[in-house]
């Protein structure tokens, strides 16, 4: 037993049976498994349309009415679905603005 070779790997699996799994049943196999289903985006618009603005320039005066009241940056960026660093920039540029006048 110690010395000798068997045809079998491991757990008793035949070398026969580790074969590649084709490309096409993986793709399939993936988009089973995702929570929802793949959606279609053909001929749709995705992100910002031309003419429209950063959601943070729509943003903006929310923002800053939140940190006038004393709200802190991460539950300011929580409640507008915005990065801390979003809000950040906001209130900078703000500043900017408000010191060159």
């Amino acid at each position: 037993m110690g010395g000798e070779k068997s045809a079998q790997c491991g757990m008793g699996i035949s070398p026969a049976h580790l074969r590649p799994i084709p490309a096409v049943t993986l793709a399939a196999s993936s988009a089973a498994l995702l929570p929802y289903p793949p959606r279609k985006v053909r001929g749709k618009r995705l992100g910002r349309q031309p003419g429209q603005g950063p959601k943070s320039d729509r943003l903006a005066p929310k923002v800053l009415a939140l940190v006038a009241d004393g709200r802190s940056y991460r539950p300011i960026a929580r409640e507008l679905d915005l990065s801390k660093n979003t809000v950040l920039e906001i209130v900078k540029r703000n500043r900017a603005t408000s010191t060159e006048s």
